[in-house]
């Protein structure tokens, strides 16, 4: 239920897990945080003087919860899992 509800809330603020295509050409699990809510990055950013990650993500095998390979549960699934617009592709500004 957590890895769906993830999946549900990807691109708004919080944890995220879904699908991409890695700029290597294979398919990816993407967990990814993002720090504020659609459109409140730029106030995010001016009420900081210090240097702010709004988005961070990493690519992973195992559900972060309960530990199961990722393809071996969902592989079935990938175009249903696919998120590629909230993928940061490496050089991204």
């Amino acid at each position: 239920m957590v890895f769906r509800d993830t999946f549900q809330e990807a691109g708004q603020r919080g944890f995220a897990v879904f699908v991409a295509r890695h700029e290597l050409g294979q398919d990816v699990f993407v967990l990814q945080h993002r720090s504020a809510e659609p459109g409140d990055e730029a106030n995010v950013k001016s009420a900081s003087d210090l240097p702010v990650s709004l988005i961070s993500q990493l690519i992973i095998s195992r559900c972060p919860w309960c530990g199961r390979k990722l393809a071996d549960s969902y592989g079935r699934h990938l175009d249903d899992l696919r998120r590629e617009e909230l993928f940061i592709r490496l050089g991204a500004t």
